[in-house]
């Protein structure tokens, strides 16, 4: 089903923090489980919940193909903070997925543990258009439980150790945030 808003699905709706657009209303909703459905227009939508093992933390088969082909032609920076950071359990023992498609997306990294998303953006992310579809992706992923980190390719590529340490840090508060969690 469509969204009202043109395009994608109907988490849409929702914008992050559990508020709703305001167009949307859940004067007439009802509640199934962790789903939600809200009434936009007299027409109802179904609202996904939070992301976790139930839901596969909606990995997307159709995008399985495109997935790969990323993982086979990766930027010069992704591979860089692939090899030097996130592989291999290198950030404090959590396993880091590449492109892994989520939603209607593909993520460049994906840490299901942290519940973290993590893009690495080239130049083409400065365009207005693409900003716009990245901050639309983005709060997206955050209406479904997903933290997403941007890091510019510069960064990555000049600044590794910066870039390790902003995601250290992530880890860090949310072990505070959440209680410590172990890597699976």
């Amino acid at each position: 089903m469509l969204s009202p808003f043109g395009g994608g699905r109907v988490w849409l709706c929702v914008l992050v923090g559990g508020g709703l657009h305001p167009k949307c209303s859940i004067s007439k909703s009802k509640r199934l489980s962790s789903k939600v459905i809200i009434k936009f227009n007299s027409a109802f939508y179904l609202v996904m919940g939070k992301a976790n093992s139930s839901n596969l933390w909606y990995y997307n088969k159709a995008l399985r193909t495109y997935s790969n082909m990323n993982r086979k032609a990766m930027t010069k920076a992704e591979a860089c903070l692939w090899k030097y950071s996130l592989s291999k359990r290198q950030m404090e023992g959590y396993q880091f997925l590449r492109q892994r498609p989520v939603l209607n997306y593909i993520a460049d990294f994906m840490c299901k543990e942290l519940r973290l998303i993590i893009e690495v953006d080239g130049l083409t992310h400065q365009w207005e258009e693409v900003a716009l579809n990245d901050f639309k992706r983005e709060q997206d992923l955050k209406g479904i439980g997903f933290t997403v980190l941007r890091f510019d390719d510069n960064d990555v590529l000049n600044h590794i150790a910066d870039v390790s340490y902003r995601i250290r840090d992530y880890i860090t508060d949310f072990k505070k945030k959440n209680g410590t969690i172990l890597p699976l």
